[in-house]
C-alpha cells in the first residue's frame, strides 16, 4: 500500500515549497500540530484518515497476519482518503 502517492502531492500542494514530511510525525497528533501548523481546508480530516492509516501501519508491514477486517478497515479508509485527495484536486501519480 503505497499511499505516499496520494498524500505528498496533497501536502505539496498546501505547503510550502521544501516542506518535509515524515510519516512518523503521523503517529502523533501533537507532532502533527507542531509540525504541520498551516491550515488547508479540510484539515482535520485529512489529518485523522492519514493518522488512522499511520496506526496500522508497522503491523501491517511487520507484524503477523490480519484479520479480514482490519485490511478492509485499512482500504477503506484508504479510498476515503483517495476520493478526498481527488475532491481536492490532487490525483496520483
Amino acid at each position: 500500500m503505497n499511499h505516499k502517492l496520494y498524500i505528498s502531492p496533497f501536502f505539496y500542494t498546501v505547503a510550502n515549497e521544501g516542506t518535509i514530511l515524515k510519516h512518523q510525525w503521523f503517529r502523533s497528533k501533537n507532532k502533527l500540530e507542531e509540525k504541520i501548523p498551516f491550515d488547508f481546508p479540510e484539515k482535520k480530516e485529512f489529518l485523522a484518515l492519514i493518522f488512522r492509516l499511520e496506526e496500522k501501519r508497522n503491523v501491517l508491514c511487520y507484524g503477523k497476519p490480519q484479520k479480514i477486517e482490519v485490511l478492509q478497515e485499512v482500504i477503506e479508509t484508504f479510498n476515503t482518503l483517495k476520493q478526498k485527495c481527488r475532491e481536492a484536486g490532487v490525483d496520483g501519480l
